[in-house]
């Protein structure tokens, strides 16, 4: 058999598009590859369904590591490795009460999209 040529691929244009006016409008607004990297490194970081659970969790209220681990029915080690994940990518804080350290959502852009998303897939999956 023939492999298929990419010109048949209907992702690929058959043709070279000379218009540059969407590119040129675009361009000035790309930010920096920098950003982009960090873009990327959160969304690694979020890309785990742990923790995305952990994030939609403590985007309803902040929780101490026992609490996350009695909610997701993981030991506290795993846990602790999953937020310190998400705390070095600065996705999570943490604060102490005495001997408790209560974990929360660094920012509360982060809260809304985590909380949209998840309500987004749960009405795409009725």
């Amino acid at each position: 058999m023939a492999k298929k040529l990419l010109l048949d691929d209907p992702e690929f244009c058959e043709v070279l598009n000379e218009d540059r006016s969407r590119v040129d409008q675009v361009a000035p607004q790309m930010p920096a590859d920098a950003v982009f990297e960090d873009t990327a490194r959160l969304l690694k970081a979020a890309g785990d369904p742990v923790r995305a659970k952990i994030l939609f969790a403590l985007g309803k209220t902040e929780l101490c590591v026992c609490e996350v681990a009695e909610l997701l029915g993981m030991s506290t080690p795993a846990v602790s490795h999953h937020l310190r994940i998400l705390r070095d990518a600065r996705l999570i804080r943490s604060r102490k009460e005495g001997k408790l350290v209560f974990h929360f959502l660094d920012e509360t852009t982060v809260n809304g999209t985590v909380q949209e998303l998840v309500a987004h897939l749960t009405r795409r999956t009725r």
